[in-house]
């Protein structure tokens, strides 16, 4: 018998279209990300949240990505949701 840890199918399923897209980051705009705390500082004014201890955001150029920290359902739902509340 194998020591091999037996993994779930949806564990490994990919992520949406929606949760796999970066969010473009707008001229003018600032956003920084250190830990789960993101900031966006524009001409409009601030905006900061803390993301889903499940989710990490990076800065890469114009856009910030997000990716989850272990891919399950939840995490999907997660990213979907944080993605399409973050492009509008």
């Amino acid at each position: 018998m194998s020591n091999e840890p037996i993994k779930n199918k949806k564990e490994e399923e990919p992520l949406s279209r929606l949760g796999r897209k970066p969010v473009e980051i707008p001229t003018g705009v600032k956003v920084s990300v250190n830990g789960h705390n993101v900031q966006v500082e524009g001409s409009r004014g601030k905006l900061s949240w803390v993301l889903h201890h499940r989710i990490n955001a990076t800065v890469e150029g114009n856009q910030v990505k997000l990716a989850p920290v272990v891919n399950t359902s939840e995490t999907k739902a997660l990213m979907a949701s944080r993605a399409s509340s973050s492009s509008t």
